[in-house]
């Protein structure tokens, strides 16, 4: 299962790369997310455990960072991968533009996407565009 989404923010990369790269505050602005406990800085190797409606808390873990455009983190369990990717671009001066992507792979994946495919899907709209209200508002 493969989702990505994209979307035009009005503030310059740098601002909405701060959005971003704050995951612990991200409950405040989507309801897709009810806690983010990041276990370090935003670099690979550092955990994360994400509560999610509908779901368990998860373990992710960050594995690459690059600073101010893009952060990937993953999650195994039960069979399945779950990665993540946050990128940002600059389009100009005062504009940018937030592309997240969520993938699932293994044994499970595909029963995984028929179960919770539109719930999945409707989370990273919600991050999506709880990120550029976040950072357009900030």
């Amino acid at each position: 299962m493969e989702i990505e989404r994209t979307i035009a923010v009005d503030v310059p990369a740098a601002k909405l790369w701060a959005a971003v790269a704050d995951p612990h505050s991200w409950p405040e602005w989507t309801d897709s997310m009810e806690q983010v406990e990041l276990h370090g800085p935003l670099a690979p190797g550092t955990t994360a455990t994400v509560k999610q409606p509908k779901f368990r808390a998860a373990k992710w873990t960050i594995d690459e960072v690059d600073e101010g455009t893009a952060f990937v983190w993953s999650s195994s369990a039960g069979g399945v991968k779950s990665v993540g990717g946050h990128y940002v671009k600059p389009v100009d001066d005062s504009h940018s533009e937030l592309r997240l992507t969520f993938t699932q792979t293994g044994l499970l994946a595909g029963p995984m996407g028929v179960l919770f495919g539109k719930t999945f899907a409707r989370y990273v709209d919600m991050e999506l565009n709880g990120l550029k209200r976040s950072a357009e508002s900030a």
